[in-house]
């Protein structure tokens, strides 16, 4: 089993909201000026000044979307680590909740004379259920994922 230090994630994670807040706030004025300059250099092919300014703007739209880039990496990479931490727990309790519904089963079967059909109906529905907060989850966890990376690429006018 390997070992996490919670408290370096929570570290990372706290950075990350900071540079995603930071990033939130710059980049409409990064776009903005981006904008005018395209506008001015349009406008006036031949100056260098403008060439320039809008040479400065790109890289900053460019840069901002590699830092992007690089926390959505940094992001990816503690999740994979949480998953592969939280792996072996996770394998140990659907172990014991596997070996939990044999004995409930087997001891539901000895204390009343439950046929075949209704236990299986019942593990059905378990099954079912287990299923349906997996699929709920992940509906939420998707919906988060989305609003993030809304919040993230839309700029406010």
């Amino acid at each position: 089993m390997s070992s996490v230090d919670t408290d370096q994630i929570k570290t990372d994670i706290s950075s990350n909201a900071v540079k995603i807040k930071t990033l939130i706030t710059q980049f409409p004025s990064i776009l903005s000026d981006f904008k005018k300059n395209y506008v001015l250099s349009n406008m006036s092919p031949k100056d260098q000044t403008y060439k320039n300014f809008l040479s400065t703007s790109k890289n900053q739209v460019v840069d901002s979307t590699a830092k992007i880039f690089a926390i959505n990496n940094d992001i990816q990479q503690q999740l994979n680590l949480l998953y592969t931490s939280t792996l072996p727990f996770d394998t140990n309790v659907q172990r014991e909740k596997e070996q939990n519904e044999k004995l409930n089963t087997e001891l539901n079967q000895m204390k009343s004379g439950i046929s075949g059909a209704e236990i299986m109906i019942k593990d059905y529905k378990t099954t079912y259920t287990r299923q349906y907060v997996v699929n709920c989850t992940m509906l939420i966890g998707i919906f988060l994922v989305a609003y993030l990376m809304k919040k993230i690429y839309t700029t406010k006018t």
